[in-house]
């Protein structure tokens, strides 16, 4: 037995139980259907030029259900020690570390990256 549910919203989620009877008895069963959405940014890091070494802050935020984490990379590679709160990259960019920044809003069911 299954029932298909369509045009989903994050209203729709919840408990739902699932009853059988006939002249034997009856059984019940419960299940939780959990309603998600594709994290989007609603802040997107911006581009930065400097021709001297410069305290950077970098900003990343999006939003989504289950809220996403935010996940930085630097030339491709996961930057490990970023202090919270995850949407913040702060680092001295000089030449040495200059390069491509970017960051991945992640939750259960979705991933956006920027």
């Amino acid at each position: 037995l299954s029932h298909d549910i369509e045009g989903v919203e994050l209203s729709d989620g919840g408990v739902f139980i699932c009853t059988a009877k006939n002249k034997l008895g009856d059984t019940e069963r419960t299940t939780t259907l959990t309603v998600g959405s594709a994290p989007e940014f609603e802040v997107k890091p911006q581009s930065v030029v400097t021709s001297e070494p410069q305290q950077i802050n970098l900003l990343c935020v999006a939003k989504g259900t289950p809220t996403p984490d935010i996940t930085w990379y630097y030339d491709g590679e996961k930057i490990e020690s970023v202090s919270q709160p995850g949407y913040l990259l702060t680092f001295l960019l000089t030449e040495e570390s200059a390069g491509i920044y970017s960051c991945v809003a992640k939750e259960y069911f979705w991933y956006h990256h920027i």
